[in-house]
């Protein structure tokens, strides 16, 4: 999935920034457990992470709870909410 945010490439570095900070509060030192795979800030940031022009890349192989819990969390810590456009969507 690839998501919009309006304005975003002015704001690449912020919207990284955040990301990366998104990343690290939810994993934590030592990361987590989700069904059975286990997950780090390394390997969520694999596909889970800000492209070069701005965009949100969030791959289809990241489990959907997790993905939502990060966006979710991004947009109520970081007010993206409105400027959202999803201009790739899951493909599962």
């Amino acid at each position: 999935m690839v998501i919009h945010f309006k304005g975003a490439m002015d704001n690449a570095d912020n919207l990284k920034r955040e990301v990366q900070q998104q990343i690290t509060d939810i994993c934590g030192k030592n990361g987590f457990i989700e069904d059975g795979l286990h997950y780090t800030a390394e390997t969520i940031s694999e596909c889970f992470y800000v492209q070069p022009d701005g965009d949100l890349y969030v791959g289809d192989e990241l489990n959907e709870e997790i993905s939502g819990h990060m966006l979710q969390g991004l947009m109520a810590k970081h007010k993206l909410i409105g400027d959202m456009e999803i201009l790739i969507p899951r493909k599962n």
